[in-house]
C-alpha cells in the first residue's frame, strides 16, 4: 500500500468515524442511552473506531519501513562522505608517495641509461682490441720469405701448365697442317679407290 493511498485512506476513516460519532451524539439527545438506534450507533462507532485505528498501524508502520530505509541509506552516505574525507586527509601522503615513486623511477632510467652507455663503451673497446689483435705485422723478414717463396712456387706452376698447354697447341697445329698421305690405308679413305701397289721413295732412304 503506497502512501498516498494509506493517507486517503486514513482520511476516508476519520471522516466515517466523525460522522458516526455526530450520529450518535444527535441520536443521545433524543433517545434514551439503552435505545436500539443508540446501542446500534454505538457499535458503528467502535467499528469506525477499529478501522480508523488499523488504517493508523498500517500508517505508521509504512513510515517506520520508509525511516528505516531513510536510515540506511543516510548510514550509507555517511560511511561513503566518512571515506572521502578520510581520502582527502590522506591525499597529501598519496601525493608523496607517487612523487617518489617518480623520482625512483626517473633514477632507475638514469641508471639504465649510464649502463647503455658504459656497455657500448666495453663493447667498442672490445671490438677495438680485436680487431688489433687480428692485425698481422708485415715487416718480419720470415713472413716476408715466406710469401715470396709461396709466390715463386705459384708462378713456377703456372709457367708449367702454361708450356705443356702452347706444346699441345703447337703440336696440334702442326699435324693439321701437314696434309700428306703416309699410308695405303690413307690414300683408299682420301681416293675412295683400291691402291693397288705402292712406290717408295729411295732417294731420302740412301741420303
Amino acid at each position: 500500500m503506497t502512501d498516498g493511498n494509506t493517507y486517503n485512506l486514513l482520511t476516508e476513516q476519520r471522516r466515517e468515524l466523525d460522522a458516526a460519532r455526530t450520529r450518535l451524539a444527535d441520536l443521545r439527545t433524543r433517545y434514551q442511552e439503552d435505545y436500539a438506534l443508540v446501542t446500534r450507533q454505538k457499535e458503528l462507532v467502535a467499528v469506525a473506531e477499529r478501522a480508523l485505528r488499523n488504517v493508523q498501524s498500517s500508517y505508521v508502520r509504512d513510515i517506520e519501513i520508509q525511516l528505516d530505509e531513510a536510515k540506511r541509506v543516510e548510514g550509507s552516505f555517511e560511511a561513503a562522505l566518512s571515506k572521502q574525507t578520510q581520502a582527502l586527509v590522506d591525499f597529501p601522503e598519496v601525493e608523496w608517495r607517487v612523487e617518489s615513486l617518480n623520482l625512483q623511477i626517473e633514477t632507475k632510467r638514469d641508471l639504465v641509461k649510464g649502463l647503455q652507455l658504459r656497455r657500448g663503451e666495453v663493447r667498442m673497446r672490445a671490438d677495438t682490441d680485436r680487431r688489433i689483435s687480428n692485425i698481422v705485422p708485415l715487416d718480419k723478414p720470415t713472413i716476408a720469405t715466406a710469401v715470396a717463396g709461396s709466390k715463386k712456387v705459384l708462378y713456377l706452376i703456372l709457367a708449367s701448365f702454361l708450356a705443356i698447354a702452347l706444346g699441345c697447341m703447337a703440336a696440334l697445329f702442326v699435324e693439321n697442317q701437314d696434309h700428306r698421305l703416309y699410308s695405303r690405308r690413307h690414300v683408299e679413305q682420301y681416293l675412295q679407290l683400291p691402291v693397288m701397289g705402292a712406290i717408295t721413295d729411295q732417294s731420302k732412304l740412301k741420303g
